[in-house]
């Protein structure tokens, strides 16, 4: 199970990437709305506030529905060691994994409106990151020895730690969001 725990670290250290991706993320849109007044045309706002919206909406049901789903899920595995454990927090590991790549779809499909605000390049990446961080976390296999359950341990507070802050920076798209608005009008 070697395999396992070194896979389990990466992926600890993986998150840390995301994470510091993520909050560069919400610095950079919290900025773009405080200027998006100023800098914005009509037009733009116009392009971008809907394409936002759902962006922002598919990120929050990630962010407050799927995600806590899956963290419980792995948790009741740490804390029973139960096969039927490992196969619920799997499945709730493709449910999220799926709605991730469907945030990348909204992504995409939005780049046209997005693709001159500083921010973009770093909301493809961290999101990448996230996917990537997933379906290495898909690869593993059930922890069992002390050392693969710590290190799932710190995996599991790593990844609670992304959805503090994916959330911060959702919020702050919020607030970008709004700022698109007042220019609408």
């Amino acid at each position: 199970m070697e395999i396992s725990l070194r896979l389990a670290q990466d992926i600890v250290e993986a998150l840390d990437k995301v994470i510091d991706a993520v909050e560069k993320l919400g610095t950079m849109v919290y900025k773009a709305g405080q200027t998006a007044n100023e800098v914005l045309e009509r037009g733009f706002a116009k392009r971008t506030e809907g394409r936002l919206r759902a962006l922002s909406t598919k990120t929050t049901y990630l962010v407050e529905s799927m995600c806590p789903r899956l963290l419980n899920s792995i948790e009741q595995y740490l804390n029973l060691r139960d096969a039927q454990q490992w196969d619920e927090f799997q499945k709730e590991l493709q449910n999220t994994l799926i709605a991730v790549g469907g945030l990348s779809d909204k992504i995409e499909g939005s780049s046209k409106a997005l693709a001159t605000t500083d921010f973009f390049p770093v909301l493809v990446s961290a999101v990448t990151q996230r996917e990537l961080v997933l379906a290495n976390f898909a690869k593993m296999k059930p922890p069992t020895s002390h050392e693969e359950i710590e290190a799932a341990k710190a995996l599991v507070e790593k990844y609670a730690r992304l959805l503090v802050v994916l959330s911060n920076a959702t919020k702050q798209l919020g607030g970008y969001i709004e700022a698109l608005e007042a220019k609408k009008a």
